[in-house]
């Protein structure tokens, strides 16, 4: 279970402790690991994004450490938010990509490149055969903010002619499937969540099957 981000609002909770800690704690029951994402409303829209950082980082850094696992996860040296782990024959990434409040251009800027070359290198360490599709996790559409990850990921991504799925949080558009860079990259899909709460589903389940289109979607009610 990945979770994308944003454990709370950030103009309702103002990114308190207790916020961090309910999550957490919630989350820590499930009979699945789980891999959580920060969200633009875990830190940079908080009004302290430092002590909301160090929030989320202390509650949900590793957070997968809580779960027995059969499978290696691996995480970038100096950012350890983000992951990696090989499994069924599908190459799994997650990345610390949010929307919201530019709060520090230079953190943004490289940030965004540490995310590039972790995409980079996990794709250089496993062989071609290793994997037959890419899935990557984060919690920003793929939109004009994060397009400096997102042009030279796509172009890396290409050269491997994979089917490769992005799965980020709502964007107040709903679940949907879309080609965020048209037609003429037929091997990416991306796909928004909905969000959580409300009446509508807030679980996504993705079965990966083979061939050129092998992701398959069924939106699973909360109470579930």
């Amino acid at each position: 279970l990945v979770h994308l981000g944003d454990v709370g609002l950030a103009d309702e909770t103002f990114c308190d402790e207790d916020t961090y800690a309910d999550a957490s704690t919630i989350l820590e029951s499930c009979p699945a690991p789980v891999f959580v994402l920060p969200g633009n409303n875990d830190w940079n829209d908080c009004p302290d994004p430092d002590a909301a950082w160090e929030n989320w980082d202390n509650y949900f850094g590793n957070f997968q450490e809580h779960f027995p696992e059969n499978f290696d996860v691996g995480r970038q040296l100096g950012r350890s938010e983000n992951f990696v782990f090989l499994h069924e024959g599908v190459l799994f990434l997650g990345v610390n990509l949010v929307n919201g409040r530019v709060h520090d251009r230079s953190e943004w800027n490289k940030r965004h490149a540490q995310n590039l070359l972790w995409i980079e290198q996990n794709l250089r360490l496993h062989d071609y055969n290793d994997f037959r599709a890419v899935v990557i996790f984060g919690h920003s559409p793929p939109y004009e903010l994060v397009k400096d990850f997102f042009s030279p990921a796509v172009k890396d991504l290409k050269k491997y002619e994979k089917p490769v799925l992005y799965l980020h949080a709502n964007n107040d558009g709903g679940f949907q499937e879309y080609k965020p860079f048209g037609n003429g990259e037929p091997e990416l899909l991306a796909v928004e969540v909905n969000s959580w709460g409300g009446d509508e589903s807030s679980f996504v389940k993705v079965t990966i099957d083979f061939g050129s289109s092998p992701f398959i979607f069924d939106q699973v009610e909360s109470s579930t």
